[in-house]
């Protein structure tokens, strides 16, 4: 939260012991390895549950997107923050409908500009598409998962390495006896890149479980390009509903040997002075055709998670679809501290190591 590159903490109440002492919400600064409280964040008091943070402004400083009551918490300098939810959905007639009922969220590129827009998945309301604007407000996009609502849970990534992102919806099915089966129409949305989305179920990443399921997250765990999928269907809340499983899902889309699209994995660890922790450093890669035909394109990925509900996540290792891109120009790593390092002989559809984890 200060830009020194060591690991701060934002810990999120929902509810607290009549006991406890200090504020509903706590924020605590790394001080070489002792965490101290600060509390004086401006968050003390938020009615939040749960949050992701993404740079919406775009000025370096990580923000707060805090549900399920939507908030937009705005850093205005080391650990401060201040509530500018109205003047980012000011231009939103239905603001307030659309900020309640938000269970998950994820930050995401759609149209390739640059700027960091909102997926937020609404349980049975319909999902919201938040749009960013030069850096300060946004546009709801048409509901993009049309008529399939029922979302706990979103993340996000290149499922078919084309060059856009795509979207992953869990579907939280309504609690049933113990033995009842019931399939979980999970909701894929493939990207055009330019905002769009195509909906399907077909997508064969669909788990059978009498229960609810709220979980779910996209990572290559067998390192071959393509991006996995992990769900959960366990009911967060004890004693609710059933008990439920994980499920892993790998992705068996071509790869370009079998007219797939190209890829690239980057390994990002420490900065290289070793002073900055890897997470929410940003990657960009500049990809072009070899022969020098076709566009060429920068993608940025975050060092995080993808998406998030009531998880915890730290994927290290970046994913990038490159579609018929086949040469990376430059990549280029630019960490919490401001520290920054470009490599330019950078191989395709191959893992690359940054700096060591």
């Amino acid at each position: 939260m200060d830009r020194d590159g060591d690991l701060d903490l934002i810990l999120l109440n929902y509810v607290v012991s009549p006991k406890a002492s200090g504020p509903r919400q706590r924020v605590y600064e790394n001080v070489n390895g002792v965490y101290v409280r600060r509390n004086d964040s401006g968050l003390e008091d938020a009615n939040v549950e749960r949050a992701i943070l993404t740079d919406l402004n775009g000025d370096g400083w990580m923000d707060v997107v805090a549900f399920p009551f939507l908030r937009i918490y705005i850093a205005t300098s080391p650990f401060t923050f201040a509530d500018r939810t109205y003047h980012w959905l000011r231009d939103i007639p239905n603001r307030r409908s659309i900020g309640s009922s938000v269970w998950a969220a994820a930050e995401l590129d759609v149209n390739g500009d640059g700027r960091w827009d909102l997926y937020l998945a609404r349980q049975w309301q319909p999902d919201v598409l938040l749009v960013n604007h030069g850096n300060s407000r946004f546009v709801a996009a048409p509901p993009p998962a049309g008529k399939h609502r029922g979302h706990s849970d979103v993340t996000v990534g290149d499922f078919n390495n084309d060059g856009a992102t795509d979207v992953f919806l869990s579907y939280a099915a309504e609690p049933v006896a113990a033995g009842g089966a019931v399939a979980r129409p999970d909701v894929l949305l493939t990207g055009d890149g330019d905002g769009g989305f195509t909906a399907s179920t077909d997508h064969g990443a669909n788990q059978v479980s009498p229960a609810a399921g709220d979980s779910v997250q996209a990572f290559d765990y067998d390192r071959d390009g393509r991006l996995d999928l992990l769900i959960g269907a366990g009911d967060e809340v004890a004693g609710r509903g059933p008990l439920g499983s994980w499920s892993l899902f790998a992705n068996t889309s071509p790869l370009p040997d079998d007219g797939g699209g190209h890829w690239l994995l980057v390994d990002v660890g420490r900065s290289p002075n070793r002073r900055a922790a890897p997470s929410n450093a940003l990657v960009t890669v500049t990809a072009a055709s070899a022969d020098g035909t076709g566009s060429t394109r920068s993608i940025v990925r975050r060092v995080g998670g993808a998406g998030g509900s009531g998880i915890t996540d730290d994927l290290r290792v970046v994913h990038f679809g490159l579609g018929d891109r086949d040469a990376i120009e430059e990549l280029t790593v630019e960490w919490s501290d401001g520290s920054t390092a470009t490599w330019t002989d950078v191989p395709v559809d191959a893992r690359f190591v940054v700096t060591a984890v």
